[in-house]
């Protein structure tokens, strides 16, 4: 996928409409995530891209090269079930199900609101270290397509 779309208005609609489509009970198809853990996750990831929790850099020269962010921003897929992400990352859900749907809608907007104000705006991504909100959009565009199909919605 060349140059991939960021999170926009348009694109944030649709996956809202299939994080409401999500289940508890749904078994992943790649992964070891459970539905209700995979909703932490995304909240969390978008919590560290607005810069609201902290989160370890473990990034590294290559990563951090401005080619290598380009090739992983706009052309690399993410591999299933082949990559594990900081525990920091994937909490323990310690609300119910439908409270942390909720929760990650709400990050979803406030990153929509934040990128749609300070676009340039630059926060630490655990693997390529500090990128702006833009970049961080394409990546939660294919950050939430990716855990969206491993549970089939």
């Amino acid at each position: 996928m060349f140059n991939r779309r960021p999170l926009d208005r348009q694109s944030a609609t649709v996956f809202e409409e299939r994080i409401n489509r999500l289940r508890p009970d749904q078994t992943p198809q790649f992964g070891t995530l459970t539905s209700h853990r995979m909703l932490t996750h995304l909240e969390a990831t978008f919590r560290v891209s607005l810069g609201t929790a902290p989160c370890e850099d473990i990034s590294n020269a290559l990563l951090r090269t401005a080619p290598m962010r380009w090739l992983v921003i706009n052309i690399l897929p993410l591999p299933k079930g082949k990559m594990k992400a900081p525990e920091s990352l994937t909490p323990e859900p310690v609300v119910s199900f439908e409270e942390s749907r909720i929760a990650l809608l709400e990050q979803l907007r406030e990153f929509m609101q934040a990128t749609e104000a300070e676009p340039n705006r630059r926060t630490l991504d655990p693997w390529l270290g500090m990128i702006t909100l833009r970049e961080w959009s394409k990546i939660h565009a294919m950050h939430l397509d990716h855990h969206l199909k491993q549970f089939a919605v």
